[in-house]
């Protein structure tokens, strides 16, 4: 009897002992699991970011845009319109240029077309994948069209969803590099020959605040400003050199939103320029 009640003595012990290392080794785990969950803080990166291999550019640019980087063939103009994603091909070497934007589409009416899906179909790693809409996705009386730049990322019809979702994402696990582009300023004048106000804005800050969001992911996007450089550029020239850089329909009328032939060379020579002045590594490809 004695021989049984010590037995039960030792193992009650012996349970004791273990539960307090296990308690010990709870409290062990316990005290990892708050040191891992501490914020680290994450390096800014442009994307595509692969661990396993430095991004490389392949030198081919493919261009999602509207009636400013496309081609406007056999168009009707006595100054005839055309795209600057006609001419970028000119201030690259060793480089293919695939415009494939298409004149009165916006981010969202652009996926249905048989352009988009050859650019997600053909994009492969290290290309770059240029973004460039905004003038159309303004048209609020056109569904087909209109995308709201308020609306945020998540939201439905949103105009930075539908930039992230189809183009920007689909770019990156592509391993291609895309470049988000802003609308050019409308060359509108006022009585004293200032630019008026310009109801693309929207879209421009919406663009920004999409860059904003993905660095807070640690990934930064990169992004020419045609709204700025436009802007800018017609402010140095003035009013009347600006007229001189878009087409003239065959009723002699301004257009005061598509470029010229000359016009579009000289943007595409300040988009090149642009791109070597950010160093992307599509500048090595540039003249």
């Amino acid at each position: 009897m004695k021989k049984h009640i010590f037995l039960a003595a030792v193992l009650l012990a012996a349970a004791l002992l273990a539960g307090c290392g296990g308690q010990e080794k709870k409290e062990e785990k316990s005290d990892v699991r708050t040191e891992t969950a501490e914020p680290v803080e994450k390096e800014t990166r442009y994307a595509p970011y692969f661990t396993a291999e430095p991004f490389q550019a392949s030198g081919v640019v493919w261009i999602a845009g509207d009636s400013i980087a496309s081609a406007h063939d056999d168009n009707e103009y006595e100054v005839p319109i055309s795209g600057w994603g006609e001419y970028l091909a000119d201030y690259m070497q060793g480089g293919e240029v695939h415009n494939e934007a298409r004149s009165g589409r916006s981010s969202k009416s652009y996926l249905k077309e048989k352009n988009y899906r050859d650019i997600i179909k053909n994009l492969a790693y290290g290309d770059y994948l240029m973004i460039a809409f905004g003038l159309n996705d303004e048209k609020a009386d056109m569904s087909n069209l209109y995308t709201d730049p308020q609306a945020a990322t998540d939201a439905e019809n949103s105009f930075t969803g539908y930039l992230k979702e189809n183009y920007i994402e689909p770019a990156l696990k592509a391993g291609a590099e895309p470049v988000l582009m802003s609308p050019v300023v409308r060359a509108t004048y006022d009585e004293d020959g200032n630019l008026t106000e310009q109801t693309q804005v929207p879209y421009v800050e919406a663009i920004e605040r999409l860059i904003a969001e993905y660095q807070e992911q640690g990934i930064q996007l990169y992004y020419i400003d045609l709204y700025q450089m436009t802007e800018e550029w017609y402010e140095e020239i003035g009013a009347q050199e600006v007229k001189e850089l878009h087409g003239v329909d065959n009723e002699g009328k301004q257009d005061e939103t598509h470029f010229s032939v000359e016009g579009s060379k000289q943007l595409a020579k300040k988009i090149a320029e642009e791109i070597k002045r950010q160093q992307m590594e599509l500048a090595a490809f540039m003249k």
